[in-house]
């Protein structure tokens, strides 16, 4: 009987001997679950903390970049209030939104402690313009649509022909090596949905072939180059068939 009570007592002790970190457990269980639970109120605290004690909130913002970008809308995607605790601003939600504004393809937003955002876009390069939906377009230089715009961008190149849009990045690629043709070029038409014809600002009509269109290209930039054709007005090129000819109507009306 007294070695039963022993081997009871001896399991007793050896059950305390546990009972130390079981209770450690626990309260590391609870301070990690209150922590979880409240973990939004303790980190706006500790923000708020940083940003009244330290000064750490948001007084400047500076936005670069900016030409076409609607201020008004850009000012609506950035959401930052003047006072706000800096580090309560997420850099990340901002670039998002402020990328899916129509100018913008790339935004780069920064925080400059201790109470300073920086903004910076770059926006889409608008190569041409072209009639879409009744609206007048920009285009990149990938062919896609940007934004709808006005008469101030009377200057660039227009766009006109079925299938016109489809084919525009491949009409901008030929002016690559000749970027000057590209400031020449009034109007652009997609004949017949499978080539194109330039018109000049000087009424130059420049018939372009369905293809080999870059060694065209380069036939006229050497022929333009001993002989100054571009620099004449209203007088029709044909490189359709430039392997074997090119004709040059000096009497045609091209307007």
């Amino acid at each position: 009987m007294n070695s039963i009570r022993l081997q009871k007592q001896t399991r007793l002790a050896a059950l305390w001997k546990f009972v130390p970190y079981a209770l450690a457990f626990l309260v590391f269980v609870g301070t990690v679950f209150t922590i979880g639970y409240f973990k939004d109120d303790i980190s706006n605290g500790f923000t708020r903390f940083l940003s009244y004690n330290l000064g750490l909130k948001v007084d400047h913002m500076y936005i670069s970049g900016v030409e076409n970008t609607d201020i008004t809308e850009l000012r609506n995607a950035i959401e930052i209030k003047k006072g706000q605790p800096i580090f309560s601003v997420s850099t990340q939600t901002i670039r998002e939104q402020v990328e899916s504004l129509p100018w913008v393809r790339l935004a780069q937003v920064q925080r400059i402690l201790p109470n300073k955002i920086n903004v910076k876009i770059i926006e889409h390069k608008a190569i041409a313009t072209i009639k879409f939906n009744d609206e007048r377009w920009a285009l990149n230089s990938k062919g896609d649509l940007i934004d709808i715009v006005g008469d101030n961008f009377n200057h660039l190149l227009e766009l006109s022909g079925v299938n016109a849009k489809e084919n525009a990045a491949s009409l901008f690629s030929l002016f690559t090596n000749w970027t000057d043709l590209l400031f020449l070029a009034k109007q652009a038409e997609f004949v017949g949905a499978r080539r194109w014809n330039l018109y000049l600002e000087n009424g130059i009509l420049v018939m372009l072939p369905e293809e080999n269109v870059r060694y065209a290209l380069k036939v006229l930039q050497v022929l333009n180059n001993q002989q100054r054709i571009l620099s004449k007005s209203k007088i029709k090129i044909d490189l359709r068939n430039v392997q074997k000819h090119i004709i040059i109507d000096e009497k045609t009306n091209t307007l």
